[in-house]
């Protein structure tokens, strides 16, 4: 099979992308992210689709490799396989559920039908994904084969199956499959199920039928007369139920009558309800107008309007007074601030300017003579720090040259102790060279192989004793089973069978001990030419193991034979026919029944004689076994001595050739530190001229800064000078500390005269004055305009008051608003008993309607009348007491519990009657459970017999099934050396690949096994490498062979090893010599150039280069 052509829709960060593939060997080379695993990941998802995963992205596939950009996941492959062409298009959705997948088959140009639930790998190549990803399928640094995904042991299974039969497809495991199902079908794994089990359950079922059936003739009476009982409690039950509804219908009549003298008295409370409303609208009528709501709003409106007029003429007031006294205080203040206004605040000001400017002019003197002696004192630092710098550097310099000649001293003395370890070293390797264990291995080799005769003789006699031991067991159940039936003949001879029913059964149960007995020749059979086919396929050809199949063919038809004459008519009719002539053979039936006992307590002494001939010969051949595994465990204690001292020797040259390696790196290490040593000296002296030249600088930068700050103090007393001479009011006697006293002196006695204590508070005070003065103004004006406001809110109050007052005189007249406010409290209370009077008129006519329900007063007169007179002739001309609602309501109750007591118990009249119908329909008597006993008995013992036959069986397929899969290692042993010693080049010829996968390799010195752990992971790379292809060609043998796909396998390889893989690669996909173990193609992705380069040497190469791939793609 090869893969021709790869296009891929969306896979990944792949996209719209294709590529050809060719016979032979391809080499896809591409650096990292360039998409190599993400295309072998792409083969196989095609193929198999994505396994079931978990949530996070590193362990799911499906959601590792969706495109980026959410587009659709997919791509086809077209390919070739047994001489046809085809392409495979696989569309993936967000499961398994939503993939779609067309296979076509490009020559007839016609779809495959794939079958259900079953991935194209599968179907085409009959290979799982496990055995794919095991075999063919070789990722990054993952070559160690993954023995725990191979679950199903598909890949030992067909190695096993090839190697005994030359089919992978014949199964074992089948054949295994149904003796356990025929096993399982008579006791369950688990639990207690299985046909054997259930008939041992149905046996005690019948004899707990038995017991039961005694029990039920009482169970009938008993029911019968509980029957009757329920009959007459109905009846007792309709007595009670009728007086409780007499008393019932007479309770309810008395509150009917209740209710209706209830309709007449709310005919009374309405017409009161009138009344009241006649009186008070009288109150509320005068002669030329009604008082009423409209009425009373608008004495409340004129109320409030006067009252708020009122309060506006309240605060204008107030506010006016307020007014007035502020002006007052205010005039009173304005006395306070007399004789400011004589005073120059201008004048002052510039006194202060004077003041300033000669005092910044004095402090800049100052500080330049600061700065001044600031530069003397660092001239003087520096000139220090120069000479302790350079007495550092040469101190650092002396101590650099003592460390050199020190360190040559000890260089010297590291040499000589050199030379003292290599003869150390060479000594050492010698001890470990003459210890020789040739002669120890070939003694142990023999003594194994004479372990492994006696291993072997001892295993067939043990099976041979199993085998005669069982034999023994059968015979002895025979004997006791035969000696079971005398003792039954004799019992049935005493009875001599009353019915014809009972010889008939008998005979039947005779017929199927015949049945068992052929059954019983089948089975013993099918047991012997296993155990036959066994030892031949042991000792003379695998091939005989076919012939247990044959046995368990003879076994099953045994299980299954004369199922069909158990139940033959012809023979029931004949048994019919001669039922009276079963009596009389009776007594000819024990002898024969002896005698087949004496037959087999013969039988069993001969099988109990040859059991122990053969348990003597097993014991010798144990004591034999036993002599010499104690010889092989003393020969293992000498190789054990042997190989603690050759340890030791080891130990030794490696303790020794560290002592060499460490005095090597120390002498080593000296080196460089001289040299070490030598270049900081050189930087020494080389920085001790940097420093010089550093200092020098320093100084003279230091003396330049000394006489610019001298010529700046000589400027700023200049300045000071011309400055004084200036103002024109002071001589040059006077200094400036004079001036300023002066200046602030004059400019003190003008704050006192202003009773002020600093110029800001005077001009402080100058601004409140001019502030004062324009206030006093502006509140003169204000309160001549509210003067004016005050007496027109005064005439408004008073036309308003006439009006209120006016208004309310219509009602009655007031004498002041404490009148007015009562007499709108009184109109209102007049106005809400007229409303609620009016309300409760129309409820008590609702109420009164509700009541009557369409009838008329007279109607509820007349019903008044009749249900008086109802309730008087059925109590004696008495009206009876009402009951309380309690009571009432305990009648219903009464009469519910009555009426449901009552339909219980018709409902257990009808479930006993049932119960009585049909509990005992189908009951059985004791004379026909005891029948269906002895058949049940029957049937286990047969069952009994033939698991037991089953098991022996199984043993024995087992036994021979584990001796065919030890013969598929040699030829998987053998493919995967001849790889390795091709690709290593002779240098590891031989190893073991165990069950599991794990491989021991042979050390070439000393020919003894390590597992591959012990190996460096370029070798054990190279190892698995080489059982991958080789399980691949035994699989493929004989039949087309499948691409083999490498994903940076060679990265541990060192450039020989590589050289030599890609080599061995390349002469088996261009092999026209041997077909059977030639290779169609091998698809090898690499991000390293060294592999390619290496690749690009064989001929035939096809090279693919991922980055042209890309650029073509894109254009």
């Amino acid at each position: 099979m090869k893969i021709t052509k790869l296009h891929i829709i969306g896979f990944g960060k792949l996209k719209n992308f294709q590529m050809d593939l060719s016979q032979g060997l391809n080499v896809i080379y591409g650096k990292n992210e360039q998409g190599k695993s993400t295309l072998m990941a792409f083969i196989k998802a095609v193929f198999y689709g994505f396994p079931s995963s978990g949530k996070s992205i590193s362990g799911n596939e499906r959601k590792k490799y969706t495109p980026w950009d959410g587009s659709q996941m997919g791509g086809t492959i077209y390919f070739e396989y047994n001489g046809a062409s085809y392409s495979l298009q696989r569309t993936f959705g967000v499961r398994k559920s939503l993939d779609k997948v067309n296979l076509w088959n490009l020559n007839k140009g016609e779809q495959v039908e794939l079958p259900n639930k079953t991935e194209v790998g599968e179907y085409l190549f009959e290979i799982s994904l496990n055995t794919f990803e095991n075999t063919t399928y070789i990722g990054q640094l993952g070559n160690i084969i993954n023995a725990s995904k191979d679950k199903s042991g598909e890949i030992i299974n067909k190695l096993t199956n090839l190697v005994s039969t030359g089919e992978e497809d014949v199964s074992f495991k089948e054949t295994e499959k149904r003796i356990k199902e025929a096993m399982t079908d008579l006791v369950a794994a688990r639990g207690s199920g299985g046909k054997l089990n259930n008939e041992k359950n149905n046996l005690n079922e019948l004899q707990e039928l038995r017991n039961t059936a005694i029990d039920n003739d009482i169970k009938k009476s008993q029911l019968k007369r509980y029957i009757e009982d329920l009959k007459n409690k109905i009846q007792d039950i309709n007595d009670k139920i009728k007086f409780q509804s007499d008393l019932y219908n007479q309770q309810c009549n008395l509150r009917k009558l209740k209710e209706l003298n209830a309709v007449i008295e709310k005919k009374n409370i309405v017409n009161e309800e009138e009344n009241n409303i006649k009186i008070i609208s009288e109150k509320l009528i005068r002669q030329d107008f009604n008082i009423d709501e409209e009425y009373l709003e608008n004495i409340k409106k004129q109320l409030q309007l006067f009252l708020k007029e009122r309060e506006v003429y309240k605060s204008k007031k107030e506010d006016y007074d307020n007014t007035a006294l502020k002006l007052s205080e205010l005039e009173k203040t304005l006395n306070e601030y007399t004789g400011i206004k004589e005073v120059n605040i201008e004048h002052i000001r510039q006194l202060k300017s004077i003041i300033s400017n000669i005092s910044n002019l004095s402090q800049s003197i100052e500080g330049i003579q600061v700065s001044l002696s600031k530069a003397e004192a660092s001239l003087a630092n520096l000139n220090s720090d120069k000479t302790k710098s350079e007495s550092s550097v040469k101190s650092s310099i002396a101590l650099i040259e003592d460390e050199i000649s020190r360190l040559l001293s000890e260089t010297e003395n590291i040499n000589i102790e050199i030379n003292k370890a290599e003869k150390a070293v060479e000594e050492a390797d010698k001890r470990v060279n003459n210890f020789n264990m040739q002669e120890t291995h070939s003694r142990l080799t023999e003594l194994s192989k004479k372990l492994k005769l006696y291993e072997n003789e001892k295993n067939n006699n043990e099976a041979i004793v199993s085998n005669i031991s069982e034999k023994h067991s059968a015979a002895m159940g025979r004997t006791i089973e035969a000696r079971s039936n005398v003792k039954s003949e004799e019992a049935v001879a005493k009875v001599k069978l009353d019915a014809i029913n009972s010889e008939m059964e008998k005979e039947i149960n005779n017929l199927s001990g015949n049945k068992s007995s052929t059954k019983v020749v089948f089975i013993i059979a099918s047991i012997v030419i296993a155990a036959i086919s066994m030892l031949s396929g042991i000792f003379v050809n695998p091939i005989f193991y076919l012939g247990i199949i044959i046995s368990v063919i003879l076994f099953i038809i045994g299980g299954k034979n004369n199922k069909n004459h158990n139940k033959s008519d012809n023979i029931k009719e004949q048994l019919k026919n001669n039922a009276e002539k079963k009596k009389k053979a009776i007594l000819s039936s024990m002898d024969s029944v002896k005698d087949a006992e004496h037959i087999c307590s013969k039988e069993e002494a001969e099988i109990l004689n040859e059991l122990n001939k053969a348990e003597q010969e097993l014991q010798y051949i144990k004591t034999n076994f036993d002599n010499v595994k104690a010889e092989i465990n003393i020969e293992n204690n000498k190789i054990e001595k042997v190989k603690l001292n050759l340890e030791m020797s080891q130990q030794n040259l490696q303790r020794e050739s560290a002592i060499l390696n460490e005095k090597k790196n120390l002498y080593n290490e000296n080196k460089v530190q001289i040299e070490n040593a030598k270049k900081k000296l050189d930087n020494e002296k080389i920085k001790l001229a940097e420093i010089s030249l550093k200092w020098k600088e320093s100084i003279n930068n230091a003396e330049e800064l000394i006489l610019s700050i001298k010529d700046q103090s000589a400027s700023a007393k200049d300045k000071l000078k011309d400055y004084i001479a200036g103002l024109k009011i002071f001589n040059d006697s006077q200094s400036p500390s004079q001036i300023i006293d002066f200046i602030k002196q004059s400019i003190n006695e003008s704050l006192i005269k202003c009773r002020c204590n600093s110029t800001d508070e005077l001009v402080e005070k100058q601004t409140k004055l001019r502030s004062l003065t324009e206030l006093i103004n502006d509140m003169k004006s204000e309160l001549e305009l509210k003067e004016q406001s005050l007496c027109s809110e005064k005439e408004s109050e008073t036309n308003m008051s006439d009006n209120l007052f006016s208004l309310v005189g219509k009602y009655k007249e007031p004498n002041s608003i404490g009148d007015i406010n009562n007499y709108i409290n009184e109109i209102e209370n007049l106005l809400s008993m007229q409303k609620e009077e009016y309300s409760g008129k129309q409820i008590a006519e609702q109420i009164l309607q509700n009541a009557l329900n369409g009838r008329s007063i007279q109607d509820v007169e007349i019903e008044i009348s009749n249900t008086r007179q109802k309730l008087l002739e059925g109590n004696f001309n008495i009206l009876p007491d009402e009951l309380s609602d309690e009571e009432f309501n305990d009648i219903k109750d009464v009469i519910n519990c009555l009426q449901q007591e009552m339909n219980d118990t018709k409902d257990k009249i009808t479930m006993k009657e049932a119960e009585l119908n049909l509990s005992f329909k189908d009951a059985k008597s004791v004379s026909d459970i005891d029948g269906l006993i002895s058949s049940v008995n029957e049937k286990i013992n047969d069952m009994e017999y033939y698991y037991q036959c089953l098991d022996i069986a199984s043993s024995v397929f087992n036994e021979a099934f584990s001796e065919m899969q030890k013969n598929f290692g040699p030829a998987l042993n053998r493919e995967t050396s001849a790889i390795l010693n091709e690709i290593t080049k002779g240098r590891y010829k031989e190893l073991l690949v165990a069950k599991n996968f794990d491989v021991s390799i042979a050390d070439p010195s000393s020919s003894s096994m390590h597992l591959w752990e012990y190996l460096s992971g370029g070798t054990a790379d190279q190892v698995y490498f080489s059982l991958r292809l080789a399980i691949t060609r035994l699989l493929t043998e004989n039949k087309e062979s499948m691409p083999v796909l490498l994903d940076d396998a060679f990265m541990q390889y060192d450039d020989e090893r590589a050289y030599e893989a890609i080599s061995f690669l390349s002469s088996l996909v261009n092999s026209d010599s041997d077909k059977n173990n030639s290779l169609q193609q091998v698809i090898l992705f690499t991000c390293h150039s060294k592999i390619s380069e290496l690749a690009k040497s064989f001929n035939e190469t096809n090279m693919i280069l991922l980055s042209t791939v890309e650029c073509n793609r894109r254009m």
